[in-house]
């Protein structure tokens, strides 16, 4: 009966990310509005029905003025893992494909997409039921100073436990459940067991919240453990440190300096490099790079190679970020890190060993500079076999300059471009310009694309393709201020380099990554501004803190 209950009770609450996540045991409900405030919770998962569900889809959410609404945020599969391994202290936890993360702008991190249903809830019930055996076998010792029956032993593990998956202390209602849970059992792992489980099936567990107490009319102020874990999600994908905890314990977040003084000491930290990474890739739209169907009688693209394609692309953003380098230096830098398999494939002759380990290296002459001359881009946004002025094209417009533009028509034929020919690539694309179907949209993007048509499929530099030159001119239609010719690659980056649209796009996608609604990229910066100052900017916002009704 327990396990039937604790799987209702999160499908139930889970219905949508806002609204209301349940109720004190056998209490009545808070009424409308979303979840109730820490401190608010009676029982072990809210199984009341009192008080307006979400409908079955959760509607857009957008920021207001300055702020966006209070809402509950479903941990990624990649954040579920980690804070799992966080609470006990364990890289072994047992995992499995609990929750499915909706790709959305290139990112699995909306908070409106993100919601546990009603197969979502068997699946965590099972998996932490599985989790909870595996920990009084491993890792009781971590997550228990004693392991005794009385009445002090449980309630001392009810709040260490509570504390650590929660993310916040409980409230003494909750550790009332708790102990009630705890004491229905005659034996330390057994009752340790059932409340492992349980917490794990907990809607304050699975989701973060970004509720807050009452400041102004309209207004709440997050409290300081959400803060916490708002900003240690964002950088590391993990529940917050004992340094970020401690100083949620001590109120040492309240101020825009608090939270930039905590961003500076994480982001120096091995799990933000990872995340950030991770930001990168989704921005460039290259995390499906490992997958990606490639002709192997072109070229072999081996799973070591891709990796490494993927790691320089890392590997310099997280350098610019943690160096103070800006936009600029990421798009134009003339060095780059990489390790052996990607040093053969550039042909670099500089440095050497180091074997697996990147390294810096200046760039030789040929390659393009910055992250649009890095492989993982160019071999990403190509065809299996050959370069695509297209998808370049769509690239730079959409993630660079935030540019929506439509799908092609159905119907329309693309085999005449997908297959190498006798011909350049160019020449093949140019059909699109004489095809009034195609014309309208592939101006916007074929003659950016050609600027980049030294790279081929695999972003290897060619000086000819099928024995004749390549025609790197191409122009970007309809920029602010007219027309602008291209003649190759750098023409192209020291044109975004200069953009004060590529700077706002930036911006942009750095905001919805860290907010995970639309409508919160009003962050004002200055154009020189480092990397690290536009997520500072983000950080210290308005709506980092607070949120409205």
């Amino acid at each position: 009966m327990t396990r039937i209950v604790l799987a209702l009770s999160i499908a139930m609450a889970a219905t949508g990310c806002l609204g209301v996540l349940g109720e004190p045991s056998g209490g009545p409900g808070p009424g409308p509005g979303p979840t109730p405030g820490p401190g608010t919770d009676g029982g072990i998962e809210p199984t009341s029905d009192s008080g307006p569900r979400p409908g079955p889809e959760p509607e857009p959410t957008t920021c207001g003025d300055d702020v966006g609404p209070r809402m509950v945020r479903r941990l990624t599969a990649r954040q579920y893992q980690r804070s799992l391994e966080a609470i006990f202290e364990s890289p072994d936890v047992p995992t499995a494909d609990v929750l499915s993360d909706p790709v959305v702008h290139g990112f699995r991190v909306d908070a409106t997409q993100a919601v546990i249903r009603d197969l979502g809830a068997q699946q965590v019930m099972t998996h932490a039921e599985r989790v909870a055996s595996w920990a009084v076998a491993n890792r009781l010792a971590v997550i228990t100073t004693c392991q005794t029956i009385d009445a002090t032993c449980r309630d001392q593990f009810v709040r260490s436990l509570g504390a650590r998956v929660f993310r916040e202390p409980l409230s003494d209602t909750q550790l009332s459940a708790y102990a009630a849970l705890f004491d229905s059992e005659s034996t330390f792992p057994a009752a340790a067991e059932l409340v492992i489980a349980a917490m794990l099936q907990s809607p304050y567990f699975l989701y973060r919240r970004e509720i807050g107490t009452p400041e102004t009319a309209g207004r709440h102020r997050l409290t300081p453990h959400e803060l916490a874990s708002e900003l240690a999600y964002l950088l590391t994908d993990a529940p917050p440190d004992s340094t970020l905890r401690a100083a949620a314990d001590a109120g040492q977040l309240a101020t825009p300096d608090d939270l930039a003084r905590e961003l500076d000491r994480i982001l120096a930290t091995p799990a933000a490099a990872d995340t950030m990474g991770e930001f990168a890739m989704g921005w460039l739209e290259i995390a499906d790079l490992p997958s990606r169907a490639k002709d192997d009688a072109v070229f072999m693209l081996t799973p070591a190679l891709r990796a490494s394609m993927l790691g320089e692309t890392r590997t310099l953003f997280l350098h610019v970020l943690r160096e103070g380098g800006t936009l600029r230096e990421l798009l134009t830098a003339d060095y780059t890190f990489v390790d052996a398999p990607l040093r053969a494939h550039y042909g670099i002759t500089e440095g050497g060993g180091g074997g697996g380990e990147f390294q810096r290296v200046t760039l030789p002459a040929v390659r393009a500079p910055g992250v649009l001359g890095h492989a993982s881009v160019l071999t990403r946004h190509a065809l299996a076999a050959t370069s695509s002025p297209v998808a370049r094209g769509h690239l730079v417009r959409e993630r660079f300059l935030c540019e929506d533009l439509p799908a092609p028509p159905p119907g329309v034929p693309t085999d005449s471009v997908r297959t190498p020919g006798t011909t350049t690539t160019r020449q093949r694309y140019l059909e699109h310009s004489a095809n009034e179907t195609c014309a309208a949209c592939h101006r916007l993007m074929d003659p950016i694309g050609f600027s980049l048509e030294h790279y081929d499929a695999f972003g290897r530099y060619r000086a000819d393709e099928n024995g004749m030159p390549i025609d790197v001119t191409g122009v970007v239609h309809g920029a602010p201020g007219g027309d602008v010719p291209l003649d190759g690659a750098e023409s192209l980056i020291d044109w975004l380099a200069d953009s004060a649209q590529a700077r706002s796009c930036f911006t942009h996608y750095l905001s919805y990554y860290s907010y995970g609604i639309e409508g919160c990229d009003d962050v004002v910066v200055d154009e020189s501004a480092p990397l690290r100052d536009v997520l500072a900017a983000i950080v210290r916002a308005n709506h980092f803190r607070e949120r409205t009704d």
